[in-house]
């Protein structure tokens, strides 16, 4: 039994759904199936009965109540044991996945995320990043918005803004325009980017804020690799709404301009109640400063 294996039993307790508990924690439903899995085999015994939604047996229940206090009595050991001292701990980071997209440029030019002041926690969705640093969790993390009124309850520090372009094939129609109208894209094939599983609705009105309330209709497929969705622009199969840069070194991928006011703000965020530590804000300058360059 770990402490990882009690985090997902506890959340599939929670939402009586391991998909949706897998969707909460930010990861695959069969890493918290296995883990289910793997107590039900360690203690003989069945934590829940696979209903819709799923039941939790006499067992599942009793875990529920031991667990609970231990995995608050763990968080709050963590943070404990961080506020001891001079606090000379390294940094808990993390950073969205739109951002990261952006920033690996930033690795292989030098900017160093392996020294010892930095615990670098990985890549996660944006709202996990918000609700980690509300726990304590994470000092600081690095985010995409759109809005900053999203962002009232953090100390918010801008690092960089950028445009949102289309992206389609180099001998698709639409290159013939310098820019474009977003309401031109409303019948256009497109490929959408997620950090996380959204619904058609959610993305969309994502989408409506970035581009002047204009709502895409034509949506072909979500998928959170960006990989997969550069192939498609390069086959012809879609085209993907995205932030200035990312495609910028592809020769068969055109970037058009997009006729909107809205910028994707980079934003670092911490607790109003955390006061910035000398190697947090050095963190910050040194983060800024490379993120200036792409802008």
């Amino acid at each position: 039994m770990t402490i990882l294996q009690l985090q997902y039993f506890q959340a599939v307790y929670e939402y009586r759904n391991m998909t949706r508990a897998a969707n909460a924690l930010y990861v695959s439903q069969p890493s918290v199936s296995t883990a289910i899995q793997e107590l039900e085999d360690e203690f003989s015994v069945k934590l829940f009965l696979r209903t819709k939604p799923l039941q939790p047996t006499q067992a599942g229940q009793r875990l529920a109540q031991l667990a609970g206090p231990l995995l608050n009595g763990f968080e709050d050991i963590s943070r404990q044991m961080r506020s001891i001292g001079s606090q000379r701990t390294p940094l808990r980071v993390g950073i969205s996945i739109i951002v990261q997209q952006l920033v690996q440029r930033m690795f292989a030019g030098g900017f160093d995320m392996s020294r010892e002041s930095l615990a670098f926690l990985g890549f996660y969705g944006c709202d996990y990043l918000m609700q980690s640093v509300r726990d304590g969790l994470l000092d600081l993390a690095i985010i995409s918005s759109v809005d900053s009124r999203d962002l009232e309850e953090f100390c918010v520090y801008d690092l960089a803004s950028f445009d949102v372009v289309l992206y389609t094939r180099r001998d698709d129609p639409l290159c013939s325009f310098s820019t474009l109208d977003p309401r031109q894209l409303q019948q256009v094939p497109l490929a959408a980017f997620t950090e996380y599983p959204m619904s058609r609705s959610e993305f969309g009105e994502m989408m409506s804020t970035l581009l002047n309330n204009v709502w895409p209709e034509n949506i072909l497929f979500f998928s959170t690799d960006l990989n997969g969705i550069g192939q498609a622009i390069r086959e012809g199969r879609a085209s993907c709404v995205l932030l200035q840069g990312l495609f910028d070194n592809d020769p068969e991928i055109r970037a058009i301009p997009l006729e909107t006011n809205r910028r994707t703000h980079f934003s670092v965020i911490w607790r109003k109640d955390h006061l910035l530590r000398p190697e947090e804000e050095a963190f910050l300058r040194e983060t800024e400063a490379h993120l200036r360059k792409l802008e």
